[in-house]
């Protein structure tokens, strides 16, 4: 599933039995290639609830269901987290130098709140179109960038790209 399949989703508290928000953003954990929380819509000026992956039961099609609302998670839980809205555009380079794309989408398993891999736009003649690149724990996140080492990049031995229908 896309990340951002999940963002307007309802956040449904089990134990209040109510909607406690829609999500508006996903908190990522990149080099864990993990789903960390989700961030829900704020009002006017004011940011959203964080819910974070401990307090989430199930993600379904409709909604996400939690135990129960907690407070803000302190400072600490989330520093290190970036959130889908910044990844989205990141672009990606090889080892080689070469420019490959950029993150359409953030690929996850719901049930295992993984990241699997990242949708990719091609930009370069070679990796023209979508194409998948699977998580891999030796891609390196920046700020910026994603690199990419060069046996997963579009044409490597390891990792040819899948092409997006």
């Amino acid at each position: 599933m896309k990340a951002s399949d999940l963002q307007g989703r309802a956040v449904v508290s089990l134990k209040e039995a109510k909607i406690e928000g829609r999500v508006d953003d996903v908190l990522l954990d990149l080099p864990a290639r993990r789903v960390r929380g989700v961030r829900l819509k704020g009002v006017l000026f004011f940011g959203g609830q964080t819910i974070m992956d401990s307090l989430i039961v199930s993600i379904g099609t409709d909604a996400i269901t939690i135990q129960e609302p907690q407070g803000a998670p302190p400072e600490k839980d989330t520093k290190d987290l970036v959130l889908l809205s910044q990844v989205i555009g990141t672009r990606l380079v090889s080892h080689a130098g070469t420019l490959l794309g950029m993150v359409r989408d953030v690929l996850i398993d719901p049930a295992q709140l993984q990241i699997t891999g990242f949708e990719i736009e091609g930009i370069e003649p070679q990796t023209t179109g979508l194409w998948i690149l699977h998580a891999d724990p030796r891609l390196v996140y920046g700020k910026d960038l994603i690199v990419v080492p060069n046996d997963l990049a579009p044409g490597g031995q390891n990792s040819p790209p899948a092409p997006v229908s």
